[in-house]
């Protein structure tokens, strides 16, 4: 337990006549858990997060060596204009409720084969993704909310990559290597204009693709 977070981890083998072995790693923001007691520590936002990893090895195969590895989040913070002192500058403008969110997530499989103790090749497979969202708006309690700003964007990534790698002797090594990426990309914001009724879009891409290969020796 410490002000960064209340941490719980766990790891071992799954036998003890087995050689896989796991690890996890799970976290929980602190000074959320105080904001659920009511403990105040004068911030004008208290972050809200948690975060999940792990990683299974399987080594000493005849197929070689496997990892199973993932890791994922999500958080959030709220910052009301009634929550701060009025001489906090930090986000500018008063009279304005800001909300920032933000999560991620990834899984792979990686596999690593030695043909002799100087030669090996390895390859990972993986899939990964964000989501990221942001709103501020008027904290006018008299009148209707009015959206100043909103963000709502999000990324898929699915990556492949294999590596081969030759020690030619004490003092040389050979590698070569590809790799693919396919993106899957949704970005969108907006913004009110100043006639305070239309918005402008500073970025819209919706469920568009991208492709990157990559190669090197």
């Amino acid at each position: 337990v410490s002000m960064n977070g209340l941490e719980l981890g766990v790891e071992g083998p799954f036998s003890k006549n087995a050689h896989a072995s796991y690890l996890a790693n799970y976290r929980y923001s602190t000074l959320a858990l105080f904001d659920l007691m009511d403990i105040n520590f004068g911030v004008s936002g208290v972050p809200q997060y948690q975060d999940l990893s792990f990683k299974v090895n399987v080594p000493g195969t005849k197929a070689g060596k496997f990892s199973l590895f993932g890791v994922g989040g999500i958080s959030y913070i709220e910052v009301k204009n009634e929550d701060r002192d009025a001489d906090d500058w930090t986000f500018g403008k008063d009279d304005l409720d800001f909300r920032f969110g933000s999560d991620m997530g990834a899984i792979g499989l990686s596999h690593l084969y030695f043909f002799n103790e100087n030669c090996r090749i390895k390859t990972v497979a993986a899939v990964s993704a964000t989501h990221s969202t942001a709103q501020v708006d008027s904290a006018f309690q008299d009148r209707p909310s009015k959206v100043y700003y909103g963000d709502e964007s999000s990324e898929v990534k699915y990556t492949l990559s294999t590596k081969y790698s030759q020690k030619i002797n004490a003092k040389n090594t050979f590698s070569a290597g590809i790799s693919g990426e396919i993106y899957k990309v949704h970005y969108e914001d907006s913004v009110l204009t100043q006639d305070n009724e239309t918005y402008r879009k500073l970025s819209e891409a919706n469920d568009e693709n991208m492709i990157l290969f990559q190669s090197f020796a």
